[in-house]
């Protein structure tokens, strides 16, 4: 019988009005159909949104490039859903994808957006990692990680910060498990 294939997809939208969590925010796949389903390919489309109101104090020009974001694509074959980084040396790391800033003045008074979008449209992965069959379905995880060495993200000039996430991802697996009724 030859194998099958079936698609998950999943999104996280995050607006805070703050800037964004100093801690990862995540957006997870589980294999739907067995768990020694194999994830076979995955796609990733990231972006952030930080506004920046200027209040009693105004952050430095340029802070943004000594920030970063990124997301950081993990394999997850006991759905342990522990955060995953581009350091990590173990098997779970898959791929990451770094965004990039773009600065936007919106009015007279000073305030701005930074969009950060990656250079390319989207990160896709492909290889094969197949769950271990102990009883708990795969996942596919991917790991949002922000960081601004200038503590804007965090107030810290008196500036109101504001953010929005997004993450749309799809998770192609193949499997030998029929879908059900």
């Amino acid at each position: 019988m030859p194998r099958l294939h079936y698609w998950t997809s999943e999104s996280l939208d995050d607006f805070a009005d703050t800037g964004p969590a100093p801690d990862p925010q995540g957006v997870f796949h589980t294999a739907q159909r067995s768990d020694v389903d194999t994830h076979t390919r995955s796609i990733h489309f990231p972006s952030m949104r930080t506004f920046v109101t200027v209040g009693t104090g105004k952050p430095p020009d340029g802070w943004w490039y000594g920030a970063f974001a990124r997301l950081v694509i993990a394999w997850d074959p006991l759905g342990a859903v522990e955060p995953v980084d581009v350091d990590d040396v173990t098997q779970a790391f898959l791929g990451w994808i770094d965004l990039t800033p773009a600065f936007t003045l919106i009015d007279s008074g000073g305030d701005y957006v930074v969009d950060w979008r990656p250079v390319e449209p989207y990160l896709d992965i492909k290889g094969q990692r197949r769950g271990f069959g102990e009883g708990t379905f795969p996942n596919v995880n991917g790991w949002f990680w922000v960081g601004d060495h200038n503590g804007v993200f965090v107030g810290t000039y008196g500036s109101h910060v504001k953010s929005t996430l997004r993450i749309t991802s799809r998770v192609l697996w193949s499997t030998d498990t029929p879908a059900g009724p």
